[in-house]
């Protein structure tokens, strides 16, 4: 039996609304697909310190879709992964899953 303890004094949760649109959405694995994200908003949760969470704003986060089990055109969900840049001491939390947030996007 292992057992984990985290001392999380100090850290606090935030929940960001984050536009989503083709200026903050990178995409791995593309393979030349022409590649248009549905502009939506997705809120996001985020856990850190108190004086990072503060100072984070939405046009810092940066999604990232990977499409590499992706073949065929047309508008499907996809799951993507949400950082920032400079920032090391948060993490985001995906639900109980813990994959990613859904994004839709259109491929051609």
């Amino acid at each position: 039996e292992i057992v984990v303890q985290l001392d999380l004094s100090g850290y606090e949760k935030k929940v960001i609304a984050l536009p989503v649109s083709d200026a903050n959405v990178t995409f791995k694995n593309a393979g030349g697909k022409k590649t248009e994200v549905e502009k939506q908003t997705i809120n996001v949760t985020v856990y850190g310190p108190a004086e990072t969470l503060e100072s984070l704003k939405p046009s810092q986060l940066k999604l990232t879709v990977d499409l590499a089990n992706t073949k065929e055109p047309g508008l499907k969900n996809y799951t993507g992964t949400v950082s920032v840049a400079g920032v090391d001491d948060v993490w985001f939390y995906y639900g109980k899953e813990g994959t990613g947030i859904p994004v839709n996007v259109t491929l051609s």
